[in-house]
């Protein structure tokens, strides 16, 4: 017997061991065990992302992408899902392309230390099920994408957890690692796998996790999402076919949590899989701004000041930002050269919302990063770290560079006058949730950004509403292709 089997027998007698617990959750969690409110609460961020991959169409990401769909093509009436009109690909190549345009504007939704699960779990599980594949023999229902995606959703955000803070800190992008685990977790749920099915795939996602730091800024950071959704496909379909990996790469020396969580392991997550959900705690945020969440309350902050005291550029002498620490550990575009390297830079998007009263899709183009007026109002706006910005943790050591503390914007008009506003919490988040109409408002404003007809997207947004009813997710998808 080889040492790795010798482990795997090891820690396989392992009472309640971290492999089990998930393994356990995947297999055994039904509908009604998730709870009704559970289920309802995760039908907002499955239609939120629905738009934000439509929107990414229209982004560099996206345009890289669709590139990308045509060479892998199989031909325009087989395949997977995209939304890139006259292709067809593999689930695999589906779920790579969803998962990147998902991400590509930064507009998908984000869990507080947890990065952003939805685009990931989503996108696996579309591409994984789709009816248009000869594996599929059933459409894909609203019902079973709605629990197949909140049991993914749970297990990225617990799995980001055990993997701990420092993991995040040290480099490694929270989305693609912990979400690769997750949208394993939900496909093999979805197609029904054994015990030994879905622990054989979490073990051979354990060695496909990857996705830097160092990309931000990048149209790489965006597909790690793509990358991460391709590996649960992948790992799966191996899984289904006899492949074999270690069937318990979370527990023992040189687990997955001792590899990646850099000593900061927290074995406790496993243990609340099944207990509260983290869609209703800690919640979700749906953007209100295509740009990195970090950046949030400074734009709110900026735009609430203008709003109120209407505020134009040429009246503006300073602006002055202060953020908790560790904030700006990421934004790190001084200036912005591009629409991409716009999303990283707080001063660029402080600079938006006094120019133009909001922060949009149409804000990050080369062009729109290199107007005159915004290279003027970036020699007046400073932005830094402070740690009286957030009291309970000054130091950023038990937070994530976006949760916790303040953003306080300080403005000082040409004639003196010194205004100050203070955000915790902006528009979007779990405190302050986009409502239905403004949902319903940002989908469209996506599927138009895409190249998608307005008054059809309006319909299936309708239609995604009422998701628990609809008898083939896809079909109500196949409508959303692009016209040009």
């Amino acid at each position: 017997m080889s040492t790795v089997d010798m482990l795997d027998k090891v820690q396989t007698d392992a009472p309640s061991s971290a492999t089990d617990l998930l393994v356990s959750y995947v297999t055994d969690s039904t509908y009604e065990s998730m709870g009704s409110s559970v289920l309802e609460a995760a039908v907002r961020p499955i239609v939120d992302t629905v738009g934000v991959i439509l929107a990414g169409l229209g982004s560099e990401v996206g345009q890289g992408m669709t590139e990308y769909a045509r060479k892998q093509t199989l031909g325009a009436q087989k395949g997977a899902w995209t939304p890139v009109k006259g292709v067809g690909v593999s689930a695999e190549v589906a779920a790579c392309i969803n998962g990147a345009l998902a991400h590509s504007l930064d507009y998908d939704d984000t869990v507080l230390g947890a990065g952003h699960p939805s685009g990931v779990v989503l996108t696996a599980l579309l591409a994984a099920c789709d009816p248009a594949l000869p594996a599929n023999k059933t459409p894909l229902t609203g019902r079973k994408l709605l629990q197949a995606f909140t049991l993914g959703f749970d297990v990225h955000v617990k799995m980001a957890r055990a993997l701990g803070l420092k993991h995040y800190k040290h480099g490694w992008h929270t989305t693609s690692t912990a979400g690769a685990f997750a949208a394993t977790a939900a496909v093999a749920h979805a197609r029904g796998y054994d015990r030994e099915k879905t622990a054989i795939a979490l073990g051979m996602t354990a060695s496909m996790i990857s996705g830097i730091q160092r990309n931000f800024g990048t149209a790489t950071k965006p597909l790690h999402s793509g990358l991460a959704a391709r590996a649960g496909v992948m790992a799966c379909d191996l899984s289904e076919v006899g492949y074999t990996a270690s069937s318990n790469v979370f527990d023992g020396p040189r687990s997955v949590l001792d590899m990646y969580g850099l000593g900061e392991k927290d074995m406790s997550q496993f243990e609340k899989l099944g207990g509260t959900h983290a869609i209703v705690d800690p919640g979700v945020a749906l953007k209100r701004f295509p740009a990195c969440y970090t950046t949030h309350r400074a734009i709110q902050a900026t735009l609430n000041l203008c709003n109120k005291h209407d505020l134009k550029p040429e009246q503006i002498k300073s602006v002055r930002g202060y953020t908790p620490v560790g904030a700006l550990m990421y934004l790190v575009k001084h200036p912005p050269r591009t629409g991409l390297e716009g999303k990283f830079s707080v001063e660029y998007l402080v600079a938006c919302a006094v120019q133009d009263r909001d922060v949009g899709l149409n804000s990050f183009s080369d062009g729109a990063v290199l107007r005159p007026g915004i290279k003027d109002l970036l020699k007046r706006i400073e932005v830094t770290e402070e740690e009286w910005c957030r009291p309970d943790d000054p130091q950023g050591l038990r937070s994530s560079p976006a949760t916790g503390g303040f953003i306080e914007v300080h403005i000082t008009t040409t004639d003196g006058t010194k205004l100050v506003e203070k955000v915790f919490s902006p528009e979007g988040s779990v405190e302050f949730p986009l409502t239905w109409d403004g949902l319903g408002q940002k989908f469209v404003d996506c599927a138009i950004f895409g190249g998608v007809n307005p008054k059809v997207a309006k319909e299936v947004f309708d239609a995604l509403r009422n998701l628990q009813s609809v008898p083939d997710v896809h079909a109500l998808l196949r409508k959303l292709i692009p016209e040009g």
